[in-house]
């Protein structure tokens, strides 16, 4: 991918704005190489005309002639130095709504002023109170239709990529990953072991970023393929983010709030250069395969798929369906819509990082980190254990309300999961946290966490009870430990035995 360099000097293939004295009108030049037999716009400049000599090497702020006169030469200041391909991104997006007045994709609203000057800003507010309301119907309809990733985030301008990473960092949104039953993951282990082939999925891609996990590609051993589209699209989305020049912000609602969000320069180039990194690394590590079975469908079905799946999708989707290969997606809808029109076989990330930990490529401690940090993205199923916890537990320092362990914790109130496996769950975890290195309050303070989400299960109190005589059996040597956790739930069970 080409690298949009940043201009802070003028020179050939810069786009410089500058304003006129006296008369306050502003005039963007583009200083490039112009072909003699083709067509000049208004705003080009060739490199060897006058004014672009004048202009070459002064920066922003600079004083300039913009012509020489008898009485009194033209002159201004520069306002503006820009790539010239991030000032034609500008203008057309700028333009946009007047240019292409039949397609609403992109607007511009200027802001009025109210009488006592202040900027009226009602437009732009009620523009958001109705992206929230839209953005909470969604919401419901991706819970009760199930809709995939992709059709999902369409409805905001965004790829499957960007909604699958919108969804995981919305606190209270629970991802449709996979069931998370014993069966299913053990089917989806023999599967992935007799598959010679892997293909990638654009959400998948978007765990591996959220994880900062993709260097996994490197040193797997099966043969990874991802689509054309898949590449193709995650190179355009790159070529957009980096048009931004990073400068500005954004307006959003957050609960009853309007909030104005400055974006940082350095911050999104660090985003640009993530992003450029991920698509290399995804490059590198697999074969990119075109998705030429798309080309065959019957149209109807085509549009069918590219509508909930997009083109990448589909082309995922079709690649897997070819005998000796497994799809790796996260979205769990498109993952059983493949199984039951082309019997695509499905292996999804968690799953995946189980085998590679089982055959070595990966740590126990980096399963762990990587389950924990799901969990705190709320993919559902993803499969809790002790080890799962702990590193929750490290990564949030104890704190019991900071992200990942907070939702870690939440698991325990889990109504899809058997009181007994949670019950077992908590006891092994309360086990490992008496012996941790740390005060005994936030020891205290976490299990009484823990004790509070499982009280929301049915039986579960009384099931507390039965258990606590067996805490000196379960600590074994670490007698100390015991006692402290025995008296811990002690109190927690006085203060709830009116729920009995």
């Amino acid at each position: 991918m080409p690298t949009i360099q940043d201009h802070d000097v003028v020179q050939t293939d810069t786009a410089v704005t500058v304003l006129e004295d006296g008369t306050g009108e502003e005039r963007t030049f583009v200083i490039e190489e112009v072909p003699a037999d083709g067509p000049r716009y208004q705003d080009e400049l060739a490199p060897d005309a006058s004014l672009a000599r004048e202009l070459v090497g002064k920066h922003s702020g600079d004083a300039v002639v913009l012509a020489p006169g008898s009485l009194a030469s033209r002159t201004g200041k520069i306002t503006k130095v820009l790539n010239k391909y991030v000032s034609r991104y500008q203008d057309s997006i700028s333009n946009w709504q007047i240019r292409f007045p039949d397609d609403p994709g992109i607007e511009s609203v200027a802001i009025m002023k109210k009488p006592d000057d202040s900027p009226d800003l009602s437009v732009l507010l009620s523009s958001l109170d109705r992206r929230q309301e839209s953005a909470q119907r969604m919401k419901e309809v991706y819970y009760t239709k199930p809709i995939p990733v992709h059709m999902f985030a369409e409805q905001f301008g965004k790829n499957a990529f960007q909604g699958i990473c919108m969804m995981a960092v919305e606190e209270g949104f629970t991802l449709d990953c996979s069931l998370g039953s014993r069966e299913e993951i053990s089917e989806a282990l023999q599967n992935l072991r007799m598959s010679n082939e892997i293909v990638l999925e654009m959400t998948a891609i978007g765990t591996l970023a959220l994880l900062n996990i993709e260097s996994i590609l490197q040193n797997f051993g099966a043969q990874i393929l991802v689509s054309q589209a898949t590449i193709n699209e995650l190179t355009e989305m790159i070529a957009r983010d980096e048009m931004e020049t990073g400068e500005g912000g954004y307006f959003s609602k957050e609960g009853d709030r309007y909030v104005y969000k400055e974006r940082n320069p350095e911050e999104h180039q660090t985003h640009v250069r993530r992003l450029k990194a991920l698509l290399s690394t995804v490059r590198s590590s697999t074969r990119t395969v075109p998705g030429r079975e798309a080309i065959n469908l019957e149209p109807t079905k085509r549009d069918l798929l590219h509508n909930a799946f997009g083109r990448y999708g589909t082309e995922a989707i079709l690649l897997a369906s070819l005998p000796g290969r497994i799809l790796w997606t996260d979205d769990h809808r498109m993952a059983r819509f493949a199984a039951t029109e082309y019997g695509v076989r499905r292996i999804w990330t968690q799953a995946l990082l189980q085998h590679c930990r089982e055959v070595g490529k990966i740590t126990q401690e980096d399963f762990s980190r990587s389950s924990a940090k799901l969990v705190g993205f709320e993919y559902a199923f993803t499969s809790l254990n002790p080890n799962t916890l702990m590193s929750a537990a490290r990564i949030a320092e104890w704190e019991h309300r900071r992200w990942l362990l907070k939702q870690a914790i939440a698991q325990f109130g889990s109504g899809s999961v058997d009181l007994v496996v949670l019950l077992r769950l908590a006891l092994l975890f309360i086990i490992q946290l008496y012996r941790e290195p740390i005060p005994v309050d936030t020891r205290d303070s976490l299990f009484a966490e823990i004790l509070d989400s499982l009280a929301l299960k049915p039986g579960a109190i009384g099931a507390l009870q039965s258990s606590q005589a067996k805490f000196v059996e379960l600590f074994g040597l670490n007698a100390v430990g015991a006692q402290q956790a025995s008296e811990c739930l002690e109190r927690w069970l006085n203060s709830h035995s009116f729920k009995i």
